[in-house]
Formats: structure tokens, C-alpha cells, sequence
């Protein structure tokens, strides 16, 4: 870059100039890799959208290619309060202090789901989305 490499000394002007336009280009990069990334994005949703049928249709929660790699099944849980007031009364009525922080503490709610035959605390938006994980093989070459 040519803020780093000139000889002549460095001032508020030539300095905001040249981190504008670092700036500016780094955000040109950025651009320009995100296109050039979206089809292999697209290729890896769909195959990962494949993967993921497949494993439901044979019952598996996981698949390997010998000397390749493996597929396996994951599960990501979310919350997050949709509305507060809901929730906080149900926490204060039920004095239920291991739900309480900023955020939903997810791990209760979690567990709380599960033990209650997936009823959700009220004011609270919780999701389960399964997917998949594809590791290579040791070895393996790209």
C-alpha cells in the first residue's frame, strides 16, 4: 500500500486519504470474492440439502465415502424472546430464576422444552434446524 511504502511523512490528510482508499478497495475485494463464492455457496447448500434427505430417507445419522470423507447429522437449537413481558411474568410467577438473564438462557429453555413435552415458555421463539457436517478423510486429498 502506499501509505506504507512512501517516504514522505505521514499527515491527517494523506493518512485519512489512503485509509479511505484502503478501505474502498478492501470492500471492492470483499465484493468481488462473495460473487465469486456464491456458486460454490449454492453447490455446498444443495448438496448438504441432499445429504440431509438422504440421511432422513435410510434412517442414518451418518454416511462415510472410504479414503473421501463423512457426513453427519447435526442439530442447532435457538432462542430468543419475543416477548418479554410474557416471559418475565412467567419467570417471576413460577419463580423461575434459571431462565433469567439479558438474553434467554438457552440451555434452560432448552431443557425445558424437552421436559415438557415441547411447549415452549411463553414470549420465547425457539427453533431446532437439523443439517449436516462434512469432514474429509484423513489423508484425503481436496
Amino acid at each position: 500500500m502506499e501509505a506504507t511504502t512512501s517516504s514522505t511523512p505521514l499527515t491527517f490528510e494523506t493518512a485519512i486519504e489512503y485509509y479511505l482508499k484502503a478501505r474502498d478497495k478492501k470492500e471492492e475485494l470483499a465484493a468481488q470474492f462473495k460473487a465469486e463464492c456464491a456458486p460454490y455457496d449454492e453447490a455446498m447448500t444443495t448438496l448438504g440439502n441432499w445429504m440431509s434427505a438422504e440421511l432422513t430417507r435410510l434412517g442414518l445419522q451418518n454416511a462415510s465415502a472410504k479414503g473421501i470423507g463423512t457426513v453427519l447429522r447435526t442439530e442447532t437449537e435457538s432462542v430468543t424472546c419475543s416477548d418479554w413481558e410474557a416471559s418475565f411474568k412467567w419467570i417471576m410467577e413460577g419463580q423461575r430464576w434459571d431462565f433469567l438473564q439479558h438474553a434467554m438462557n438457552k440451555t434452560a429453555v432448552v431443557e425445558y422444552v424437552k421436559a415438557n413435552g415441547g411447549e415452549i415458555p411463553p414470549g420465547v421463539s425457539y427453533s431446532r434446524m437439523m443439517g449436516v457436517q462434512v469432514r474429509k478423510a484423513r489423508g484425503a486429498s481436496s
